[in-house]
């Protein structure tokens, strides 16, 4: 690249993204290897962002949060997802752009505009999880019978074949009443985020994130018990029995089906 080409494009990408510093050899080489020895300045200013990214610059990340994930929040509006869609796919997207030893921000090649690039990233990951929210459940029925209820139970079964939509309803309005992020939280570690991956992308301390974590499930275990008083104490004279044996089972069944 000419070093004239070069001079104009470093003092683009510093007007642009105030702040955000890469080194020369270091921008001069990522560029080199997506446009080669003439690259469209518009897209080499991209490229100095995702760069920076790449490398872990919190001024660039925050840079490109504020000016692209507004195509998150739109993937989310033409998608009709929702609020708590459009914020997991945020979360989502950060983690995988920006984290990790290899951030997925490093494959954009300049090849075509970074706001498109990330409406179709956003878009997919919205998507997504919106047909997994449809749902409306983190767990399906069956399998949150089956941790609860064990078929081969006689006892278990017996409860789980008289009170199998009492069971699930109760789940259901459980997770429902869950703030979006605990949902998150729950949903992030079914799909076997970790611990210390959870503190990592919040920026907080390893202890915090698990006590969000016992929180989010406590929260679940909770308002299933008084859904189920509710719920079956309406249609059963035994209901206070049942009750206890179930809940007696909630913690070992959350564990069970989120890993812990």
């Amino acid at each position: 690249m000419p070093s004239g080409t070069a001079n104009d494009i470093l003092e683009q990408a510093h007007a642009a993204w105030p702040g955000v510093e890469v080194p020369v050899d270091v921008f001069a080489a990522f560029l080199h290897e997506r446009l080669g020895d003439d690259p469209d300045p518009a897209r080499a200013v991209e490229l100095y962002l995702t760069c920076a990214c790449a490398r872990g610059d919190e001024t660039a990340v925050a840079a490109f949060e504020r000016v692209y994930f507004i195509e998150v929040d739109e993937a989310a509006r033409r998608a009709r997802a929702g609020e708590s869609v459009g914020a997991d796919a945020r979360q989502n997207l950060a983690r995988s752009l920006f984290t990790g030893p290899t951030p997925s921000v490093a494959t954009f090649r300049g090849r075509g505009d970074l706001r498109g690039w990330m409406r179709v990233a956003a878009m997919r990951e919205v998507l997504r999880l919106h047909k997994q929210a449809k749902r409306d459940v983190l767990i399906d029925d069956e399998r949150f019978l089956d941790a609860l209820c064990p078929p081969a139970d006689p006892e278990l079964g017996h409860v789980r074949q008289m009170f199998r939509l009492q069971l699930t309803q109760a789940f259901a309005t459980a997770v429902a009443a869950l703030t979006d992020k605990q949902r998150t939280l729950l949903r992030q570690q079914l799909d076997g985020v970790t611990i210390d991956e959870l503190a990592a992308e919040h920026k907080v301390h390893r202890a915090t994130a698990a006590r969000w974590m016992a929180d989010a499930r406590t929260a679940v275990r909770e308002h299933t018990k008084r859904e189920l008083a509710r719920t079956i104490g309406a249609v059963s004279e035994e209901a206070d029995s049942i009750i206890r044996m179930v809940s007696s089972r909630l913690d070992v069944s959350l564990n069970r089906l989120l890993g812990g």
